[in-house]
């Protein structure tokens, strides 16, 4: 069992891999981290916009509602309502 080809999964004397087995480097981590923060903020606008919409039905709603109350001005005239 002289083969070479069973330590290629892991060869601790070789500089390459031991450099790099199991290390995250600062630079993936600010990738990481700008990644994370670039997700927040977009939920974060989405959300925004969300609850705008909503504002403007609870507006549009409301509208709607105060106007189907209130008494037009040609009624008012027919029936001599004040």
């Amino acid at each position: 069992m002289n083969d070479h080809t069973s330590m290629l999964a892991f060869a601790p004397n070789e500089p390459s891999q031991a450099r790099d087995a199991g290390m995250v480097t600062a630079v993936e981590t600010m990738y990481l981290l700008l990644f994370l923060l670039v997700t927040l903020a977009f939920f974060g606008f989405v959300g925004r916009l969300h609850a705008a919409g909503v504002q403007v039905s609870n507006t549009a709603q409301s509208a709607a509602r105060a106007a189907s109350l209130s008494v037009q001005p040609e009624i008012r005239s027919a029936t001599g309502f004040m």
